[in-house]
């Protein structure tokens, strides 16, 4: 991907409001100027592994895909340690109960995908292109993908808007949890082969 700033400012913009960076990053100005370095290293660690995707000329969505060919613990991968390295950086994050909520996410995604599956990290739409199908040029490709490895697909959000989103692509939701201590509520996704 070569439109690194263009995709540093989509996320940053469609993970603004999430109720999770909400939570992480409490101050409206503290995360208006983390956010975007947090995305640049995780977006810069995810296109060395390949795993960031791009639809639109210029760029108006991003996407990052995993596949875990091997399952078990997705934190034991480069990218992903890389990632939860970025998320538990204390200048990174206020929130005491940071690690906590990516315990508990890496769990749900134990539980719910032992095996090997592709893992739908991130996905963000530049606001000017949301329900212009940029969302399902980055997700149906891989649909695609995982149907002929007979993989399913993992996934979670905190964001209910977002649920009906993954169910017009026959994610199930498996498991919904508040994460103790917070108010965060996480929708585990799970989506399985089809023929």
């Amino acid at each position: 991907m070569d439109d690194l700033v263009d995709a540093v400012d989509i996320m940053t913009q469609a993970f603004f409001d999430d109720p999770l960076w909400r939570h992480l990053l409490h101050d409206e100005r503290k995360r208006r100027r983390m956010l975007p370095e947090f995305f640049r290293k995780f977006l810069q660690r995810g296109i060395e592994c390949g795993e960031v995707y791009g639809a639109g000329r210029p760029l108006q969505g991003v996407a990052i895909w995993v596949m875990d060919r091997h399952g078990g613990d997705w934190i034991s991968r480069p990218s992903e340690a890389a990632y939860m390295d970025l998320l538990l950086d204390p200048s990174l994050t206020s929130s005491s109960n940071a690690r906590t909520i990516f315990s508990t996410l890496d769990a749900l995604q134990l539980r719910h995908a032992p095996g090997p599956h592709m893992y739908l990290s991130s996905i963000g739409v530049a606001a000017e292109a949301r329900g212009s199908g940029v969302a399902s040029r980055l997700i149906k490709p891989f649909l695609a993908l995982a149907d002929g490895c007979s993989m399913p697909i993992y996934t979670e959000t905190v964001e209910a808007s977002n649920i009906p989103l993954y169910e017009h692509f026959h994610f199930k939701i498996v498991q919904t949890i508040s994460v103790p201590g917070t108010t965060l509520t996480i929708w585990s996704l799970l989506r399985c082969p089809r023929a």
